[in-house]
């Protein structure tokens, strides 16, 4: 399944229990559970929302643009960024592992197993 924010540059960020993107476009990632990051050619680094490492690992994706936003059939959401940058968030088994919403009212979101519930826009 595709994201719609392809293209959208990621213009905010927050940090506390959970790591958020917020993009240029009005749509936005909350990760609540432990995901990598991997730049490039360089080895995948784990980041755990809420621990102090969290905001100075995720930080370097401010202003970076959304080459694409799929999430797989396990649930496993991919963010690939215009710098080469992968983030990726595997579904959790107790947990919703994220949570993605749109400018529209669209709301997707994993659930535990990695169950994936999708609300399109609303009119």
């Amino acid at each position: 399944m595709a994201l719609g924010f392809v293209g959208a540059a990621v213009a905010a960020m927050e940090f506390d229990y959970a790591v958020v993107l917020r993009f240029s476009d009005g749509s936005e990632v909350r990760v609540e559970t432990e995901f990598t990051l991997q730049s490039g050619s360089g080895q995948p680094e784990h980041v755990v929302p809420g621990d102090d490492s969290a905001r100075l690992r995720t930080s370097r994706l401010r202003g970076t643009r959304v080459n694409e936003a799929t999430v797989e059939s396990s649930g496993r959401l991919r963010l690939l960024f215009n710098d080469g940058t992968l983030l990726q968030v595997p579904p959790d088994e107790e947990y919703e592992a994220w949570t993605s919403t749109g400018p529209h009212g669209e709301l997707v979101v994993c659930g535990p197993g990695g169950l994936v519930s999708d609300w399109g826009a609303r009119s």
